[in-house]
């Protein structure tokens, strides 16, 4: 019978600390789209967008972010990038007016803000009317 060397066989998965390390390998010097359950996003330094065709960012440099958070994770195809600001597209950095990221900060903040504040609102109505209000948010379609 012939033996195969387990670290030679394709059929058989590496240690799960060699996985681990070698998928972060490759991250290393990438960019990433990051977005949270807050809807923020995180592109190599944090970059809020708003509907009105401003952006505010910051530089973080490392951070870590818990799995629970996340939205929304993925790689950001640098090339493709370039050719979308060459090109002026819709989307594009440059089509964008740049604030300063306080500023948009504090957009999101009072959005996020007027959204808690119009469901409490909603839930109280609802209360009103008999309805069970943690089963009525779970049934909003």
């Amino acid at each position: 019978m012939n033996k195969v060397d387990p670290l030679e066989d394709p059929n058989l998965l590496p240690s799960q600390a060699f996985t681990t390390a070698a998928a972060l390998l490759e991250s290393v010097d990438s960019e990433y789209l990051l977005v949270g359950n807050t809807g923020a996003g995180a592109n190599v330094c944090f970059r809020i967008y708003d509907n009105n065709g401003q952006y505010g960012e910051v530089r973080r440099g490392v951070f870590i972010v818990r799995g629970e958070n996340v939205a929304l994770l993925g790689e950001i195809d640098v090339e493709q990038e370039e050719r979308i600001e060459e090109q002026k597209l819709p989307g594009s950095i440059s089509s964008l007016k740049q604030v300063p990221f306080e500023e948009i900060q504090q957009k999101q903040k009072d959005d996020i803000e007027a959204r808690k504040k119009k469901e409490r609102t909603t839930g109280k109505k609802m209360s009103s009317y008999g309805f069970n209000l943690e089963s009525f948010m779970d049934n909003l379609y």
